[in-house]
């Protein structure tokens, strides 16, 4: 048995779970989708080496109907989050988050999950089997390696990939571009935009650019484990649908088609440790820690570890108020609250500033002089 296996998954729920606080904060589509999704495989891989620990015997075939399905549906739907996520960024440094917030919905849901449940139905098109055994890692999705299943299985995360490279380059370049007027009046906004701004871009860069490497990798080692391309004809359809009812078990012996296997596996944890890092990083900064202070989320002790104010900000400490109150720039519709909302600190609102007693404390100092 390899007890690293189940370990790193379980350490990856756990991980998950202990930043879930602050993504759940966040009411951040693409930011939710990513925790969603990645949760589901580290406890999928978790169940999967245990089950299957030295050996590729047939276990619960309904479990492995549904998994199979779902990691599948992941290797497009973690990128596609990604590319959600870079695509938001960019909508903020526009000044378009605000303006036309109904409408961004709709590119969130789509790559997060319309994209990935197409993607599922069009595998059925290449599955040659009902799924895959392998030992230690258990049950995967079926793939006949074809011009087809080149077209439907790997070139689509390929194109997810690039298209958030470049709109990572368009992102950054409206952020430049808008850097004036991006919470110019504030004096602790340079720190606050910047770390919101990053943090973002690095784990969907860092995510595309593994599932780049990862799909490359695996669509490489399924051509060469049939010796080249298989043409797609009309009696491929009936030959390779005529055993999609049987399990195939993966042999020892294929050996390249097992190292595909397994460094896909491991993409899941990758996966994982830049989210988990670059969340607790977003909590040891302090963006949210007035936010987990409200709503007591955390201990207190933990809360008061990691909470940051602005020692330059006077105003702010004199009336209570933090870095993430709604400031809007007059000359634009991007704000603080737009920032803070690719930032995973999505809990404001552009009402938000109506909630704050400052004015009533002003008059009643007022009438007191």
């Amino acid at each position: 048995m390899r007890a690293e296996l189940p370990t790193v998954s379980f350490l990856g729920v756990a991980a998950l779970v202990l930043v879930a606080p602050v993504v759940a904060s966040s009411r951040n589509i693409p930011v939710l989708s990513l925790a969603a999704w990645l949760l589901c495989c580290n406890v999928i891989h978790g169940v999967n080496t245990i089950v299957w620990a030295g050996n590729n015997a047939v276990h619960v075939p309904a479990w492995c109907d549904i998994v199979t399905r779902i990691l599948l549906a992941a290797q497009i739907a973690i990128p596609g989050s990604a590319l959600a996520l870079v695509l938001k960024l960019r909508r903020c440094a526009l000044g378009q988050e605000t303006t036309r917030r109904t409408s961004t919905l709709t590119p969130d849901l789509l790559l997060c999950f319309a994209v990935p449940i197409a993607y599922i139905i069009l595998h059925i098109i290449v599955q040659p089997h009902r799924f895959d055994i392998t030992t230690d890692f258990g049950c995967v999705a079926s793939i006949h390696t074809s011009t087809i299943s080149v077209v439907f299985i790997w070139v689509p995360p390929l194109i997810v990939c690039l298209t958030t490279f470049g709109y990572t380059f368009l992102a950054i370049r409206a952020r430049l571009a808008s850097g004036l007027f991006f919470f110019s009046h504030m004096q602790d906004a340079p720190r606050v935009s910047v770390l919101a701004f990053i943090r973002p871009l690095i784990i969907s860069v860092s995510i595309c650019l593994i599932s780049l490497s990862v799909t490359i990798f695996s669509m490489e080692a399924h051509l060469i484990s049939i010796g080249g391309l298989q043409k797609w004809t009309e009696e491929t359809w009936s030959e390779v649908h005529a055993e999609m009812s049987q399990i195939f078990a993966v042999p020892a012996t294929s050996s390249l088609i097992l190292k595909s296997v397994e460094v896909e596996w491991w993409v899941i944890p990758a996966y994982t440790l830049v989210f988990v890092a670059m969340t607790a990083l977003a909590l040891v900064s302090g963006i949210h820690a007035d936010r987990l202070k409200s709503s007591g989320v955390l201990p207190q002790w933990f809360r008061n570890s990691f909470r940051w104010s602005s020692s330059g900000d006077a105003f702010a400490q004199t009336e209570g108020l933090s870095g993430q109150t709604l400031c809007s720039s007059p000359s634009s519709p991007t704000s603080m609250y737009e920032m803070k909302s690719a930032g995973w600190d999505d809990t404001l609102r552009p009402v938000a500033p109506a909630k704050v007693k400052l004015s009533p404390l002003t008059i009643r100092s007022c009438s007191r002089r």
